[in-house]
């Protein structure tokens, strides 16, 4: 009971005290209250946010892939300058676009980091890929992929190589591209080079594929394949003309490379003009098969601008080591001579080259050219007899050829393209080597050199229209008309050195030669091609 003024007041005061205590609880249960709506309003927004982010980076991850995504377009080993390269080859890969990641390159199974992007693309418009090359051993596996962002398996698996036998069997390809002209207008039927190079990957295990030279034939507006003033000189006429075509034997044995006339730099002016309607291929020749390598440490050669035609590769030489029977190991050394250019050329100090190349370890030497030193282009009739025309042999290399005698008594086989009646196989007098022609792989033929397509002829040829020839220029040889390529075999054998088979689209031999060792005279070499069947050849 409350007796006075005093208590009263303590009553109120306290009342007054737990009503303060009251509200300050209910304020702060309020702004608890609040607090927690905000806070698991912080806590969904985190999680939108956070999926958001989930969802974005998942997107920004394909976006890059689908940005940086490489498209392998073709991919294969070559075999470079023997004396420059330190015993690696060439590993080459043609990607899409102008710029993305690099192919993953793995050598026995790990990432190689020496990866290069080969030179310049000196025409970016018509050349939207980029070339990777790497050096490496041959005894490595190498195994290519896109790119570190593609989950999908190997694009290409290339096995370590037997190097000791690289030279046993040696596949000749040559003029393989479709002119899309005369007889030949329909590059999608009347071009054989796709189902040549299925065929002889499919049915043969080359050691070694050489191509002679002349891969690019799609050059002249007037036919579609470019616009008129543009070069037709880009990647998708090399792609159409070549690369697509090769893919199988890429895949079956590494390759040498012949640069052709048709690998020249600049405009053919047949209208008089720079800009005429035919371009040559160049720039995609110093681009994709060039032999020398940034990879290997070597100079870089390109055409230099559109209308530098005197642009060549040096002279260098390529080693194919090969067994024979017994197991015996030897030595083939390539000459390799650019005759990209028809004439005005002095090729002696190439031939000095290749003099200076000449070893005793050596046991062969072949000469390598696209443009033939003696080719046979047609059988006139003179003096009541019927003789091979040598009007379009490059005497320019003949001349270099012929006054170097340590070369020639050295030489025992020169393999060319460029003449396209089929194969020849030609005997010159005992001053030359033996001579193989295939100009025809994918080519259409040009012109008939005989009444029969397969044929045989000997004599003194007519020289007339050729006057570096004496006018006593015997000359043997067989014309076979055939698109196809040719198979060069070791066998060192009492009978033979090499055996030479001339096979038709489907890689079945329909002729065959063999290289003769000769003791007595100033070629180390002969063929001896058997008549059998053949005709006589008749103009």
């Amino acid at each position: 009971m409350v007796t006075n003024k005093k208590d009263l007041l303590r009553i109120k005061r306290f009342s007054c005290f737990l009503a303060k205590i009251n509200n300050t609880i209910r304020l702060k249960y309020q702004w608890f209250e609040r607090q927690k709506v905000f806070f698991y309003q912080l806590i969904i927004l985190s999680l939108a946010s956070l999926s958001a982010c989930v969802y974005n980076a998942n997107h920004s991850e394909q976006d890059s892939l689908q940005q940086t995504k490489v498209e392998i377009l073709a991919a294969w080993i070559q075999i470079p300058d023997t004396q420059k390269s330190s015993g690696k080859w060439i590993a080459r890969v043609i990607v899409n676009g102008l710029k993305g990641e690099a192919p993953i390159v793995l050598v026995d199974g790990l990432q190689s980091n020496a990866v290069y992007l080969r030179g310049q693309n000196g025409d970016p418009q018509h050349f939207p890929v980029r070339v990777y090359e790497l050096g490496f051993s041959p005894q490595s596996s190498l195994k290519i992929k896109r790119s570190s962002l593609d989950p999908n398996p190997i694009m290409f698996d290339f096995l370590p190589y037997d190097v000791s036998t690289l030279g046993n069997q040696i596949l000749l390809v040559a003029d393989s591209g479709c002119r899309g002209a005369g007889n030949q207008t329909n590059c999608q039927q009347d071009f054989p080079f796709p189902q040549i190079a299925k065929n002889n990957a499919s049915k043969l295990t080359p050691s070694v594929v050489i191509h002679l030279g002349d891969y690019l034939y799609r050059q002249n507006y007037q036919n579609g394949y470019c616009n008129q003033g543009d070069p037709c000189d880009t990647w998708e006429n090399w792609a159409n003309d070549f690369f697509n075509s090769a893919k199988p034997l890429f895949a079956k044995a590494p390759w040498v490379f012949s640069r052709g006339n048709h690998e020249q730099c600049g405009w053919r002016t047949q209208t008089g003009k720079s800009n005429g309607p035919y371009t040559y291929g160049g720039r995609g020749w110093f681009m994709f098969l060039d032999p020398f390598s940034a990879a290997l440490d070597n100079d870089l050669i390109g055409c230099k601008e559109q209308n530098s035609q005197a642009v060549f590769d040096p002279a260098f030489s390529i080693d194919l080591p090969f067994q024979v029977a017994g197991g015996k190991q030897k030595i083939l050394r390539l000459f390799m001579l650019d005759s990209a250019r028809n004439h005005h050329r002095d090729y002696k100090n190439d031939f000095k080259v290749f003099e200076n190349l000449i070893d005793s370890s050596i046991d062969d030497y072949w000469l390598v050219t696209h443009q033939p030193p003696i080719a046979v282009t047609s059988i006139d009739s003179m003096n009541g007899s019927y003789v091979p025309n040598v009007e379009y042999s490059n005497t320019y290399i003949l001349d270099a050829y012929a006054s170097n005698h340590s070369v020639v008594s050295k030489v025992s086989l020169v393999l060319s393209g460029h003449i396209h009646l089929g194969y020849q196989a030609l005997i010159p007098q005992e001053n030359y080597a033996p001579q193989v022609i295939v100009g025809n792989t994918g080519v259409n033929y040009k012109g008939r050199p005989s009444a029969q397509d397969n044929c045989y002829f000997s004599g003194k040829a007519n020289t007339q229209s050729n006057p570096y020839f004496p006018d006593d220029f015997n000359l043997q040889g067989v014309f076979y008309r055939l698109h196809g390529a040719a198979l060069i075999t070791a066998t060192n054998n009492a009978k033979s050195i090499w055996d030479i088979q001339f096979n038709d689209q489907k890689a079945k031999t329909e002729y065959a030669c063999s290289v003769l060792e000769v003791k007595n005279g100033m070629a180390p070499s002969t063929l001896s091609c058997k008549k059998g069947s053949l005709e006589t050849c008749t103009s």
